[in-house]
C-alpha cells in the first residue's frame, strides 16, 4: 500500500518536475536577449548557459532545449567564438530534428544557423548542402515565390558564388531577385541584397557593366530604404570597384568618397576605413593623381597603427 501510494504521489508530481527550472529559465533567457540587444555578448553568454542548464532538465526534444541552444551560440558567434558556437548550432538542429521530423517547416531556421557559422568560418562545402536544404524546406512551406523563399535562395546562390560554381550561382540569384521584384510589397533590403548578390556574380564573370548596374540600385535602394550605412558604404564600394574594373575611374573614384564618407560618421565604420581609402588610393595613381593618392594611403597606415 505505501509503494502504490509513493507511485501515485510521483506520478502526480510529473508535470510539476517537467517544469522545474522554468520560471528561471525564462528569467535567464529575458536578461540574455536584453545583454544581446545591448551588443553585450559576453555577459549574455552568461546568462544563456545559466538558461540551458535549466532547459537540460527537461525532455532531449524539447524546442525550449533548441531555442537556448541557439540564443547560446548567437552569443558566442556575436563574440566571433565561431568555432565554439558551431557545436551549440549542430546541436540545436538535432534536437529539433528529433522532435519534429527532419523535413518540418521549424527545422528550416536552425539549418540555416548552421550553414551560416560554416559560412564565416569559411567551410562553404559544408554549408552548401545545407543552404539547399533550407530551400527545399521554406519553398514546400511557404511557395515558390514567396519573399522568404527568395532570401534563402540567395543564401544559396551565394554560397554557389563563393565556391565558383558560377553557373549554379545565376540560377539561383536571378531566382532571387526575380521573387523580390515580383513580391507584392517588395521590401527594400531585400531587394538590394539581391542586386548586390547579382552584381558579385557579374564582376566573378567579368561583365563590369551589368554588375555597375545591379551595384548602383543595390546602393540607392539601401539608402531608401535608410539601411545600416554599413551596408550602403559596402554597396557603394563596391559600385567603385565595379567601375575601375570598367575603367571608369573618375566615377569610380567618387563611389569610393561617398563611401569613405559614410563610414567616417557610421558606428563601425573605421574597420572597413583603410581597405577603403587602399582601394580609392589604387584607382587615383591609375589617374595620376599621386599626392591625392599618398594622402589616401597615409591615413590608411594611420588608421591601422591605432
Amino acid at each position: 500500500m505505501t509503494r502504490l501510494r509513493s507511485a501515485l504521489i510521483a506520478f502526480a508530481l510529473l508535470p510539476l518536475l517537467a517544469h522545474a527550472g522554468e520560471k528561471e529559465w525564462k528569467t535567464f533567457v529575458a536578461e540574455g536577449k536584453e545583454l544581446v540587444a545591448a551588443r553585450k555578448f559576453e555577459e549574455a553568454e552568461a546568462k544563456f548557459r545559466s538558461a540551458l542548464k535549466e532547459a537540460e532538465r527537461w525532455s532531449a526534444t524539447d524546442e525550449r532545449l533548441s531555442t537556448t541552444l541557439t540564443d547560446l551560440a548567437d552569443s558566442l558567434r556575436g563574440q566571433k567564438k565561431l568555432a565554439d558556437a558551431e557545436p551549440h548550432y549542430a546541436r540545436a538542429l538535432e534536437v529539433l530534428e528529433k522532435g519534429l521530423g527532419a523535413d518540418d517547416p521549424a527545422v528550416a531556421g536552425p539549418v540555416a544557423d548552421l550553414a551560416d557559422v560554416y559560412r564565416d568560418l569559411d567551410k562553404d562545402a559544408k554549408a552548401e548542402p545545407l543552404y539547399k536544404r533550407a530551400l527545399k524546406i521554406v519553398e514546400a512551406d511557404a511557395g515558390k515565390e514567396d519573399p522568404e523563399t527568395g532570401r534563402s535562395a540567395l543564401d544559396y546562390g551565394e554560397c554557389l558564388l563563393r565556391l565558383k560554381k558560377l553557373k549554379d550561382a545565376e540560377a539561383q540569384l536571378k531566382r532571387a531577385l526575380e521573387i523580390q521584384k515580383g513580391a507584392k510589397t517588395p521590401d527594400a533590403q531585400d531587394l538590394a541584397d539581391a542586386e548586390a548578390a547579382m552584381g558579385a556574380l557579374r564582376m566573378a564573370q567579368a561583365k563590369h557593366e551589368d554588375a555597375q548596374g545591379h551595384f548602383k540600385r543595390a546602393a540607392e535602394g539601401l539608402e531608401t530604404a535608410k539601411a545600416n550605412p554599413l551596408d550602403v558604404a559596402g554597396a557603394r564600394r563596391d559600385l567603385g570597384a565595379a567601375l575601375a574594373a570598367g575603367g571608369k575611374l573618375d566615377e569610380a573614384a567618387a563611389e569610393y568618397v561617398k563611401a569613405i564618407a559614410i563610414l567616417e560618421k557610421a558606428d563601425g565604420g573605421m574597420a572597413d576605413l583603410p581597405d577603403t581609402l587602399e582601394e580609392l588610393a589604387g584607382v587615383l595613381r591609375k589617374l595620376k593623381k599621386e599626392d591625392e593618392a599618398a594622402k589616401a594611403e597615409a591615413r590608411a597606415k594611420e588608421l591601422r597603427g591605432k
